[in-house]
């Protein structure tokens, strides 16, 4: 059974998607993320498309630049907040 989510919860995640930031995409060597104005830390995860993890990077400051693996491809970066809550999920390029 799935649960619905009350429509103010969904609008606040959005917001909150919206404030985080990570660029650029497609990346090379280096990935910038920003996080929203409410958090200093958090977590990233690099999954590639069989989900196998590829990267795990603590985020320690509100804006954090993370060194990719020297990969290529299509990639599922992941953003969780420092307890472990999904905040972000979207495909990244990696050149």
């Amino acid at each position: 059974m799935q649960t619905i989510k009350p429509p103010i919860e969904q609008a606040k995640r959005g917001k909150q998607a919206a404030e985080l930031r990570i660029s650029p995409n497609p990346a090379r060597e280096l990935l910038t993320v920003i996080l929203p104005d409410h958090l200093t830390t958090g977590q990233l995860e690099l999954y590639d498309m069989q989900g196998r993890q590829i990267l795990q990077r603590t985020l320690v400051s509100q804006r954090s630049e993370v060194r990719l693996p020297g990969v290529q491809g299509v990639y599922i970066v992941m953003i969780y907040t420092s307890d472990s809550n999904l905040l972000h999920r979207q495909l990244l390029v990696i050149q």
